[in-house]
């Protein structure tokens, strides 16, 4: 099952990007995820940070 993930440029708050990275460590911790589609979440969860300077608590949560 594949998580459906908002595009960047529609997440308007960093209240929502913490929304959906909370989503999203809820739907990964049931998930076998291979390498790729880590790195592809990981990818995306970097963009998001950076575009709401989240970087040091998406770390911190361990979302990237």
């Amino acid at each position: 099952m594949k998580l459906k993930l908002k595009p960047i440029s529609k997440v308007r708050s960093k209240a929502e990007a913490r929304s959906i990275a909370i989503d999203y460590q809820g739907w990964a911790s049931e998930q076998n995820l291979s390498y790729g589609e880590l790195a592809r979440y990981g990818n995306y969860f970097e963009a998001l940070a950076k575009k709401f300077r989240l970087k040091e608590e998406f770390q911190e949560e361990g979302i990237i």
